[in-house]
């Protein structure tokens, strides 16, 4: 019955008053992009014209035209961004400096709504996830094997920890502050103390340092 009713819309939208303002974009192929002008902020929905199936993005002030970028729903809102899968899935919400990377397959933003950064694969499952990190607007750089990231534990206390290239993590948030590696390892501190971890995030001077002066032999 759902089906046949916006079937019945897009039929009757060239002879009588449009429930939606209808638009198709080559990218699309057989889908088309609607827009519903009588829910607040303009809901968007993308509609395959074969099964009739109606994908709500989930998102208000959609700015055509939409893309198709490496099969996720490219959508753009105001002056963010966001992504969706062809499912309906929403991967990512209103973003700031979404970018793809097609050398690693990776997709990295920065999530408003949760302040802060986000990595997924080209699959959408996602790699690993600041929420609540330190600095606005910032996206972790992956150019080393360590690379220093911060996010915020359950009891919204700041944590940081080193991600790799791939944006997984190879030494999981746990330290109060961090320091680049050097020769192997890195200094951090944890309850207040500096220490000296190795690759493996084991300590190998243990944090019992006021600064992170320490000499390292």
């Amino acid at each position: 019955m759902r089906n046949l009713l916006l079937l019945i819309t897009l039929l009757c939208a060239g002879t009588s008053q449009a429930q939606y303002e209808r638009s198709s974009y080559p990218a699309f192929d057989h889908f088309l992009f609607q827009h519903d002008p009588s829910h607040y902020g303009r809901r968007a929905y993308l509609v395959d014209s074969i099964t009739m199936d109606s994908i709500d993005l989930g998102f208000r002030y959609v700015r055509p035209p939409l893309q198709l970028k490496h099969g996720f729903i490219y959508v753009r809102t105001s002056d963010m961004k966001g992504l969706v899968a062809k499912s309906g899935k929403m991967l990512l919400g209103p973003s700031h400096q979404l970018r793809f990377n097609s050398t690693d397959s990776i997709i990295s933003a920065y999530l408003c709504s949760e302040a802060g950064w986000i990595f997924l694969n080209f699959d959408g499952d996602t790699l690993s996830y600041g929420p609540r990190a330190m600095r606005n607007n910032h996206i972790p750089e992956l150019n080393e094997t360590f690379n220093k990231a911060s996010t915020t534990s359950k009891d919204k206390k700041l944590q940081w920890g080193y991600l790799g290239k791939d944006a997984r993590w190879v030494i999981p948030p746990q330290f109060e502050q961090v320091e680049d590696f050097e020769n192997g390892f890195a200094k951090v501190m944890q309850d207040g103390k500096w220490g000296l971890i190795d690759e493996t995030g084991q300590f190998v001077l243990d944090p019992v340092f006021e600064t992170s002066n320490f000499p390292v032999r």
